[in-house]
């Protein structure tokens, strides 16, 4: 089984706005889906030392030798959905809860 997953905000080799642990996320996701014998489905990556979660990532700051510098922005959840399905929100847009992935889900286009 092969799932193409859209990254927003994150850099070639790392970086950027994006999720810090989305790589280590994913990673995980499809272990546990060849084990279940199961499509992967949805994965949560967050950007933010109190809610990145890096099991499997070289945290050296280095791809091949090159720097990487560390995702910027405020502390936050991303809910990365299989392709062609798109993370909408469903939650208060007055409140923060854009920041936290309980208040989306993946959704048709």
């Amino acid at each position: 089984m092969v799932a193409y997953y859209r990254i927003p905000g994150m850099a070639h080799c790392g970086g950027g706005t994006g999720p810090a642990d989305a790589p280590d996320q994913l990673l995980q996701e499809l272990i546990e889906s060849v084990e279940d014998d199961r499509a992967p489905g949805p994965v949560v990556a967050h950007r933010g030392s109190d809610r990145a979660r890096m099991a499997f990532a070289n945290q050296s700051g280095t791809v091949a030798g090159v720097p990487v510098p560390p995702p910027t922005g405020a502390a936050r959840d991303f809910l990365l959905c299989p392709y062609p399905m798109t993370a909408t929100f469903t939650g208060d847009p007055s409140s923060d809860g854009v920041y936290d992935a309980r208040n989306w889900e993946c959704r048709g286009r």
